[in-house]
């Protein structure tokens, strides 16, 4: 499995095309190719990766983006950027922005939508846009009967293709009804996700009914709908959540048996000519988000199903299919269709470095797709949200070889993350009462104990008067310090815990110092234990940091970084950091 813990043996780099082979993937450089998106997202890394595949072949790459805050504009394989569109809601403008952009190109170009919204208008409106582009024809109602979840869950109930028990709610008492039928937590997604309003998530893994409730209530909110086709407010269609309702309601395939997916191109004849399955081992968001790293694995089974599923709803050209595995029954449960290209679909690159976009260029140029020589065991990473979700999980315990011992518990009452990382010295017993005031400068209420005595270190209780001469609250620098010795201290005064009863012969009264002797060197051992300790520890945390970017050095295929093309990786990266600082800055 991509991810785990385990230490695992170099394994032969399987997964990179053979450059020697490259050369027989000749692609038409006299088509060109124009990139529609519709959905404003300036880290959509499947815009870059089809602008990089093509361009890499020589095919003048066009592309519709929001300016140059979209990383992909900076590609050196990016031939032209294109102003951004009117929305799919007017159509009519967005079909005379398209064949203005056509006629700047000055030949027919191949039209590849990257969202569903852009595939279901070039379908939908295809008599228009034949004269300026080619594109794979199909049932112009395909996409948009596979892309609407609520659509796809009738069609799937009438093909018997297998998907999750759902429910859509028309009132309160229906969410209830789905909560106690399918349990939490369950899957809530929109049927028209490509209509939601900007912050709201398509699909969400929703763990209490107090949240389910208040998603919910999106769809009930008086907001004036601003979508031409639901014009009226509130319902099921319109309020908060911009159209893009109904909700649907899932039961939650439990994850054991992981998630896949399979992405192909298909002809009009609806034979899949180039494909493959893919296993989803980290998404964002987790279980219910995109493939932020997947493999591309040999799975017969799930290509047959997925090629079926296909031409039994019509959909030809480019497509990409979600399924997650019922471990108990062994079944594939088909989650999602998207009828346009996947945004991980450099995973299914093969050994000649054919991938789905070159072969849908070969073919609608005329020319033949050669026999894929699959490349299983490949991977692909998704770099900027790996990192941000390696911040968030636990890193991987070191294994028992490394000699780490395991992390101390923190002790009751700790105030700071800072405190729970330095465990306390053996050689200063440390009251349960008073843990983080031991050794701490800035701790009110420490002094240094009566006389001074070498060795002795004493806690004043709240009510110990200041030593003379001393204004109250005064803490010198002299109090935290003690001559260098071997010996333990052999005195602490013990401060009493608030709210506590004093039980009898318990040293828990104000100023009760309690003695006990140290054996000889017992200071000098602890200091060496503690050397090495942390040396352990330092071998250890550097380990978990080395599992945990694993991931990153195994790769064979990155999201946005290119050695052969850095400009767009470099200014994903400045602005992820810019948006970080602003989510500080307004918290």
């Amino acid at each position: 499995m991509f991810f785990g813990t385990a230490l695992r043996t170099a394994r032969p780099r399987t997964g990179r095309p053979d450059t020697a082979r490259l050369a027989t993937v000749r692609l038409d450089p006299g088509l060109p190719v124009l990139l529609l998106r519709t959905d404003r997202n300036l880290f959509h890394h499947g815009t870059l990766a089809v602008i990089r595949s093509l361009g890499r072949g020589g095919v003048p790459v066009h592309a519709v983006l929001e300016g140059r805050a979209n990383p992909s504009s900076r590609s050196r394989y990016l031939f032209r950027g294109h102003p951004w569109g009117p929305p799919v809601e007017r159509p009519d403008d967005l079909l005379a922005h398209l064949r203005a952009i056509g006629e700047r190109i000055g030949r027919p170009a191949l039209l590849v939508p990257m969202d569903d919204a852009g595939a279901i208008f070039t379908a939908e409106h295809a008599d228009g846009l034949d004269a300026h582009f080619v594109f794979p024809r199909q049932d112009p109602a395909a996409p948009r009967g596979v892309a609407d979840k609520a659509r796809l869950l009738e069609a799937c109930r009438r093909h018997g293709v297998p998907c999750p028990p759902s429910l859509m709610p028309e009132s309160a008492a229906d969410v209830d009804e789905a909560a106690a039928a399918f349990g939490l937590p369950l899957i809530a997604k929109w049927a028209r996700p490509w209509r939601l309003r900007p912050g709201m998530r398509s699909t969400t893994l929703v763990p209490t009914l107090g949240e389910l409730h208040r998603l919910f209530a999106a769809t009930r909110d008086r907001t004036p709908n601003r979508y031409a086709d639901g014009a009226a407010a509130g319902g099921p269609n319109g309020g908060a959540s911009g159209g893009a309702g109904p909700l649907i309601l899932q039961r939650r395939i439990p994850p054991a048996g992981g998630d896949w997916f399979f992405q192909g191109y298909f002809d009009e004849n609806g034979d899949c000519l180039f494909g493959g399955a893919g296993r989803k081992h980290l998404a964002h968001p987790p279980q219910a988000g995109h493939t932020v790293a997947g493999e591309w694995v040999e799975s017969p089974d799930l290509e047959r199903l997925a090629v079926r599923i296909v031409r039994l709803l019509g959909c030809r050209g480019l497509v990409d299919l979600d399924f997650r595995l019922d471990a108990r029954t062994g079944e594939y449960h088909l989650l999602d269709f998207n009828p346009r290209i996947g945004a991980q679909f450099r995973l299914f690159t093969d050994l000649d470095g054919l991938d789905l976009a070159r072969a849908m260029h070969l073919h609608k140029s005329g020319r033949p797709i050669p026999p894929p020589r699959p490349a299983h065991g490949r991977n692909l990473l998704v770099e900027n949200h790996y990192l941000a979700h390696s911040t968030r999980r636990p890193r991987p315990e070191p294994p028992p070889s490394l000699g780490v011992p395991p992390s101390p518990e923190a002790p009751a009452g700790l105030a700071t993350p800072a405190s729970a990382a330095t465990p306390a010295s053996p050689a200063t017993p440390a009251s349960p009462a008073t843990p983080a005031s031991l050794g701490t400068p800035s701790s009110p209420g420490v002094s240094s104990s009566p006389g001074g005595q070498a060795g002795r270190v004493s806690l004043a209780s709240p009510g110990t008067p200041p030593s003379p001469g001393e204004p109250a609250g005064h803490v010198t620098p002299a109090s935290f310090e003690t001559p260098a010795s071997t010996e333990a201290p052999t005195s602490l005064r013990i401060p009493p815990s608030p709210g506590a009863s004093e039980s009898p012969g318990a040293a828990a009264n104000s100023g009760t110092a309690v003695s006990f002797e140290a054996p000889p060197g017992f200071g000098a051992q602890s200091h060496a234990g503690a050397e090495a300790s942390f040396g352990s520890r330092a071998r250890g945390r550097l380990w978990s940091l080395r599992e945990a970017l694993r991931p990153l050095r195994e790769a064979d295929e990155f999201a946005w970084f290119a050695g052969d093309d850095l400009p767009p990786f470099l200014a994903m990266g400045r602005r992820s950091a810019l948006r970080a600082v602003e989510r500080l800055r307004t918290r």
